[in-house]
């Protein structure tokens, strides 16, 4: 009998060694999972987001200037142990692009315009002009490496994935003359749900920057935003994180889903560039929500901000599927 009790306990801690390796994995399973790079004229980042599901993410040229952003999500189920590069026939579409997430500007030229008057240019933002309704910039440059090799159209690759764009943007007083006056570098490093993105933008002659959120979202998948760690509001009401000057800088905000299940992170590097937010007046928010459904960093906003000839601003955020 004494075997047996011996033999009995042993196979219990068996048991239960298998039952807590079980455990750790599950909670640690979206890290044991190698992300899926797809270039297939878009982007399609692949990993595994929650358990036996997949997320797609896709970014590609959209919006009237067809310039390259955020453009969709999906999610798919997924019972194997390998993540798909592709979006199935099944998978279920979670957001669809209406809107940027890399912002566009108000920027004018100081050298000489054209008579046009304030607008967002850039992004998906368009100018009607005698009923005809004209482009404000273009991506020149839209490439993804995998490891130390850029990939092909109709290829894949697993691993991180970094994505450099480049975009040529007019100002709103240059648009009749179709002339770029600011370049804009944008690079994305992806990897299992985080999406480190570092814009540079620089001015090709003199210019006079208005406006300018930088990283921003769209809400319409999403029911709540939170700002830090404070208090969830509705996403179909105006919010914002408070004047600068008394509730200091809220440099993340969180998106919530419906049930929610899924969340999405957003920060700000607020060490350098603009997320010092320098360039906005003490009674502004640093982040702030409008009832129509997006919500925003506060870049430059009520001071402007000058660049002379070959001089760059820049700044560095990330966005987080959590």
């Amino acid at each position: 009998m004494i075997w047996f009790k011996k033999a009995a306990v042993f196979f219990m801690l068996i048991f239960l060694a298998v039952q807590f390796q079980s455990i750790s994995f599950t909670a640690a399973q979206k890290d044991q999972y190698t992300q899926m790079i797809k270039k297939q004229g878009d982007v399609i980042i692949s990993f595994r987001y929650q358990k036996n599901i997949d997320m797609h993410v896709v970014i590609g040229k959209c919006g009237v200037n067809q310039m390259v952003n955020f453009k969709r999500i999906y999610l798919e189920k997924n019972n194997s142990n390998k993540v798909n590069a592709a979006v199935g026939k099944k998978a279920e579409l979670f957001m669809k692009s209406r809107t940027d997430w890399l912002g566009p500007y108000v920027v004018k030229s100081l050298i000489g315009g054209d008579g046009g008057t304030y607008a967002f240019t850039g992004g998906w933002h368009s100018i009607v002009r005698d009923n005809k309704t004209y482009k404000t910039g273009k991506t020149v440059k839209f490439d993804v490496a995998s490891g130390n090799r850029i990939l092909k159209e109709n290829t894949e690759a697993a691993g991180p994935a970094v994505i450099h764009i480049t975009n040529l943007i007019q100002g709103f007083n240059t648009n009749k003359a179709g002339r770029d006056i600011i370049r804009e570098d944008i690079q994305i490093e992806a990897d299992r749900g985080q999406f480190k993105v570092n814009v540079k933008t620089t001015a090709l002659e003199d210019v006079f920057l208005m406006k300018y959120y930088g990283l921003q979202t769209q809400n319409d998948s999403w029911q709540g935003v939170q700002y830090m760690k404070g208090p969830i509001n509705s996403i179909r009401r105006y919010s914002e994180s408070g004047p600068k000057i008394s509730t200091g800088i809220a440099n993340n905000f969180s998106l919530l889903s419906k049930d929610k299940k899924i969340r999405l992170l957003c920060s700000l590097s607020d060490k350098t560039g603009l997320g010092t937010f320098d360039n906005i007046p003490g009674y502004m928010p640093t982040v702030f929500t409008e009832s129509y459904g997006k919500t925003y960093f506060n870049l430059i906003n009520g001071k402007g901000k000058r660049l002379n000839k070959n001089e760059s601003i820049m700044w560095s955020g990330k966005y987080e599927f959590l």
